[in-house]
């Protein structure tokens, strides 16, 4: 069975690292598609904030332009501050990168460092995994090349 078809029978998941504006953005718009979603946070209030289905940052609702209520309470969005909830699953099998990779408007790599380190220290054991970086590619063009 394809990733796709995994994906889209809940077979499998994704997992998103990081629950900004693009995290939570992206784990929304795949679970309103049906597709299984997993948020890390290292913020437990905001990871409380999703998984009751609310939304804090300002004017992403309004981007959305539909609540996150029913798919959390569907069970098509999860928020955890518990690594080894998204690690020790063998449904996870698409991790998607969304953390600062800048701070004070100098780039910044120490929360790309953190999520490798804790991706790495798993062992892959079946199918690959699927790692989706967000806005590295674009920010590493304009720093580092």
């Amino acid at each position: 069975m394809s990733l796709k078809v995994r994906l889209q029978t809940q077979k499998s998941r994704v997992a998103v690292w990081g629950t900004g504006f693009i995290g939570l953005s992206t784990m929304a718009y795949f679970a309103r598609r049906g597709i299984k979603c997993i948020g890390y946070d290292l913020a437990p209030q905001i990871v409380e904030e999703i998984n009751n289905g609310k939304i804090s940052l300002t004017g992403l609702q309004q981007w959305l332009g539909f609540s996150i209520g029913p798919l959390v309470k569907n069970g098509l969005m999860h928020a955890t501050t518990n690594v080894s909830e998204i690690l020790d699953d063998p449904a996870t099998k698409v991790h998607f990168i969304a953390i600062p990779t800048e701070r004070n408007g100098k780039p910044w790599d120490g929360a790309l460092f953190d999520v490798s380190k804790k991706l790495s220290a798993k062992k892959v054991e079946m199918d690959p995994i699927w790692l989706l970086l967000n806005r590295l590619l674009l920010q590493a063009n304009a720093t580092i090349f």
